[in-house]
C-alpha cells in the first residue's frame, strides 16, 4: 500500500487543500518513535534512500535545520 503522503507532494497543486487535514490525521494517529518508524520504513522497502533524503531536505527547510536527522 502506498503512503498517503508521499502522494501529497507530487502533485502539491492538486492536493494542497486537504494537505494540512491528511497531516493532521496521521499527526493524530502516529505513535512511537518517529526515528524508529522511519528506519522501518527504509529496511523494509515502503521509503527509498532518495525518498528519505528529500523528505530530510523538505523537514529542515521548515524548521531551518542543517544536515539530516
Amino acid at each position: 500500500m502506498a503512503n498517503p503522503i508521499f502522494g501529497i507532494f507530487s502533485n502539491p497543486q492538486q492536493q494542497q487543500p486537504s494537505m494540512m487535514q491528511k497531516f493532521q490525521q496521521f499527526a493524530n494517529a502516529f505513535r512511537g518513535d518517529p526515528r524508529q518508524k522511519v528506519q522501518e520504513l527504509l529496511n523494509n522497502g515502503q521509503m527509498t534512500q532518495d525518498q528519505f533524503n528529500q523528505f530530510s531536505n523538505i523537514a529542515n527547510q521548515i524548521t531551518g535545520r542543517k544536515g539530516g536527522m
